[in-house]
């Protein structure tokens, strides 16, 4: 298996739509100004670090200097809240990421978009590291794990949906 090929990109490709409709509703519906960064594809895993994007969505906003970044997650589970959430944890996002973009909220959609999981990247310091077996690949990757009690689990678009 090319994980590159077999499981990264589709995974990519699979979570764009995700990322465009957290970026409409940022524009339209809270009036924000954001971004969302041309994507540009490796041609192989050896040359991922040459092509590692800046964050999912962009944002600028008054009294902020430069930008905020948004990561957008399109999962494979459905969920709808913290009571039908799958697992007893939440992994927020691969450590290296989230310490490298320093995120201000990372979204997570359920497949039909409906519904997300939240966090701000405020709250990393409540969270712990564990390397997670990433069953599609066979490999290891320290991720950043959320009590589940921290997220913020709400209807796309919930209450503010991007202050707290």
């Amino acid at each position: 298996m090319d994980v590159h090929n077999d499981v990264f990109l589709p995974d990519l490709e699979y979570s764009r739509p995700a990322v465009y409709k957290v970026y409409q509703w940022l524009k339209q519906f809270r009036g924000i100004y954001a971004y969302v960064p041309p994507q540009k594809n490796a041609p192989t895993r050896d040359e991922f670090q040459e092509y590692t994007d800046e964050g999912d969505i962009w944002v600028y906003r008054l009294g902020h200097r430069g930008k905020l970044i948004v990561e957008v997650k399109h999962l494979h589970y459905d969920f709808t809240d913290e009571k039908d959430w799958p697992f007893p944890d939440y992994i927020v996002m691969r450590k290296d990421r989230v310490d490298l973009l320093d995120p201000y909220v990372i979204y997570a959609l359920n497949p039909p978009m409906t519904h997300w999981g939240k966090v701000y990247g405020r709250q990393k310091n409540e969270w712990t590291t564990r390397w997670v077996n990433i069953k599609k690949t066979g490999e290891v990757q320290e991720m950043y794990i959320s009590p589940t009690r921290k997220v913020i689990f709400e209807l796309f678009g919930g209450n503010n949906g991007f202050t707290q």
